[in-house]
């Protein structure tokens, strides 16, 4: 049976049509105006990589949410949203009509985003846009005239942009392939002047993951996988200027046949910046460079050659078929000085893994498993593929197949053993690894009963819950929540079918996520309030990386949880009266702060900072 949404007249008259087949909790309403549908990107439950997010839903930094949108007027165009039905609108009709210019990788830098859009006398060229029409344009005509340089792999560098494209020259002399036209390495500061080509080199567009994309960002360098013919396929980096922009190491120097590469292809994919010091990536470990032939395995680098390296772990010291194992990293999450990956050793099957980047090396201690927890059948080498791994709470959660024990039904006496279902939800203590538990432990039941595939992803954190999407039954992908270690995996709405929710984003405290099934943005104040202003007045939240203040309003202690090193913490009243100022810490004593609201700072070891209100009870 279907029902009506009630809420405002406005909203009733603005919304979506697909939006008018379900009732909605309180506090949740669509915002996209009738006849327009999103157009954002939906990948497969467990893919992480955004190298596939052609259509992202991305936050500037003063929280318009920019995304891409379709309706019969103007066809698949770039539309901003403050939040609000009356402010959710499209940016510029770049194609006017119904054609669109079907913006893709929406990349943000301070209050700009940057995408590219197709039009038929320019092609697919770099634009950007401040949120206003007005502010809207087109930066440079790479490629002149209607072939256009398709950019990709667009990319926050420390303030501006680096992107790959294609203009005359990489079409005209391909070095990966003399038959297909490449994309080179390009700098941006969104102007036309600013706007110039610094590598003769492309990068792998096809067949390459990760969280981080195809430019990966630390130490004020940009890691890239890159070609050129004495080094073929290897790990290169840019300060942002010709002069500053190199290979790092020839990763495999394996003799190659010379057509068209010199030495052999390092193999490198699923790059992830840990705490802008480092980036981990896997790689092929050769004898050349270490003695014996490793496979592919994990690598780091501070975007130095010298910090350029092979960890020393073989993690996977199994031979397969005669050939040396490969540890499969990949799956990366990292938070703090830490990275949370999946691997497989080739004893305990794929398994989540932890690397500090602060402690030693050392085997079987700095990386290390961190719990075999699917042997299914007593087979330790079972697979639990662990992804979409997210810090809550002191907890890391992950979407993985786990084993436990539960009641014979056949004998209430007797236990069995029994396997989760695929993309389970599991977590594990952050401190203490041995305490790992699937969702079954902690709440007496599986939310995909009977081995149903959950596909546990898209993790977000609001007000202290943790949102995300997966289902309990097959090809229902919808929204749920976890009030608190100790609460309840709750689902919070039900679309018609499939709702196939995604893109979760904690916006001024209110969340904002998609519904593929109902093709519609969605607002929810959590606390079941309607009101939203988009302009948090005399106190700007401003947050430039994923950090939580947790509890809010607190009574006695905040704790900070971010995935960068914290530098200091400080507190002021709304005089801007400094009360607090605390170095290096994740947990600050409010208890002599008297009752009101006061603005926490965070600042992190890269420079940048983090502002939030915070409320003491």
């Amino acid at each position: 049976m279907k029902h009506l949404i009630t809420f405002s007249l406005l909203a009733a008259l603005s919304v979506g049509a697909f939006a008018d087949e379900v009732t909605l909790p309180q506090g949740m309403i669509p915002i996209l105006p009738s006849g327009t549908q999103i157009t954002s990107s939906y990948l497969d439950q467990n893919v992480m990589s955004i190298t596939k997010d052609e259509k992202p839903f991305v936050v500037a930094e003063n929280n318009l949410m920019f995304f891409t949108a379709t309706n019969a007027e103007s066809g698949d165009e770039l539309w901003v949203s403050d939040g609000t039905v009356p402010g959710t609108r499209i940016v510029k009709d770049i194609v006017p009509g119904s054609e669109g210019s079907d913006p893709k990788w929406l990349t943000v830098v301070g209050n700009l985003v940057y995408f590219s859009a197709t039009t038929p006398d320019k092609g697919a060229e770099l634009w950007v846009t401040d949120g206003t029409s007005e502010g809207t344009r087109m930066i440079k005509d790479i490629y002149e005239g209607e072939t256009g340089s398709a950019p990709q792999g667009l990319t926050n560098f420390y303030g501006k942009l680096l992107f790959f494209a294609m203009d005359e020259e990489s079409e005209a002399l391909p070095i990966r392939n003399a038959e297909v036209p490449e994309k080179w390495l390009w700098i941006s500061d969104g102007t036309e002047e600013g706007t110039k080509r610094i590598a003769d080199t492309p990068t792998r567009l096809d067949n390459v993951d990760g969280t981080c994309g195809y430019i990966v960002t630390a130490n004020k360098k940009g890691l890239f996988i890159g070609y050129d013919p004495e080094n073929n396929e290897t790990l290169w980096a840019t300060d942002g200027t010709s002069q500053g922009t190199a290979p790092l190491l020839n990763i495999n120097p394996k003799p190659d046949d010379g057509n068209p590469f010199l030495t052999g292809a390092a193999k490198i994919d699923h790059m992830v910046s840990i705490d802008d010091r480092i980036v981990a990536f896997r790689a092929i470990v050769t004898a050349e460079l270490y003695g014996e032939d490793k496979g592919v395995e994990m690598w780091i680098s501070d975007g130095t050659a010298a910090g350029t390296k092979w960890i020393g772990i073989d993690i996977n010291k199994v031979e397969k078929s005669g050939n040396p194992g490969t540890s499969d990293f990949r799956q990366t999450y990292a938070f703090g000085n830490r990275l949370y990956f999946r691997a497989t050793d080739g004893i305990y099957g794929c398994e989540a893994w932890c690397y500090d980047i602060d402690q030693p090396i050392v085997e079987g201690v700095n990386p290390r498993l961190v719990k075999d927890v699917a042997h299914d059948k007593g087979k330790v080498s079972y697979n639990a593929h662990p992804s979409c791994f997210y810090q809550y709470q002191g907890y890391i959660y992950t979407a993985t197949n786990y084993t436990y024990e539960k009641d014979d039904p056949e004998n209430p006496r007797q236990k069995i053993s029994w396997g989760s279902g695929y993309h389970s939800l599991a977590r594990f203590n952050e401190n203490d690894f041995d305490e790992y538990e699937g969702c079954y432990y902690w709440c007496g039941f599986e939310i995909g009963p009977n081995k149903v595939s959950e596909w546990c992803h898209q993790f977000t954190t609001v007000k202290d819950i943790m949102f995300w999407s997966c289902q309990d039954m097959d090809n229902n992908i919808e929204l749920w929540k976890l009030e608190g270690t100790n609460g309840i995996p709750t689902k919070v709405i039900d679309f018609p079918d499939n709702g196939q929710v995604f893109k979760t984003r904690n916006v001024n405290g209110v969340l904002f996520f998609m519904s593929n099934g109902q093709k519609q943005l969605y607002r929810y104040n959590v606390d079941g309030s309607t009101d939203y202003d988009p302009v948090i007045t005399g106190i700007e939240e401003k947050t430039t990386t994923r950090f939580s203040v947790y509890p809010n309003p607190v009574v006695d202690f905040i704790t900070i949880e971010s995935d960068k090193k914290i530098t200091n913490v400080s507190v002021t009243n709304l005089m801007g009266n400094l009360l607090i100022l605390q170095d290096n810490t994740k947990t600050i004593d409010a208890r002599n702060l008297n009752t009101g609201i006061y603005i926490l700072t965070v600042t992190f070891a890269d420079g940048s900072n983090s502002v939030q209100k915070i409320i003491k009870k």
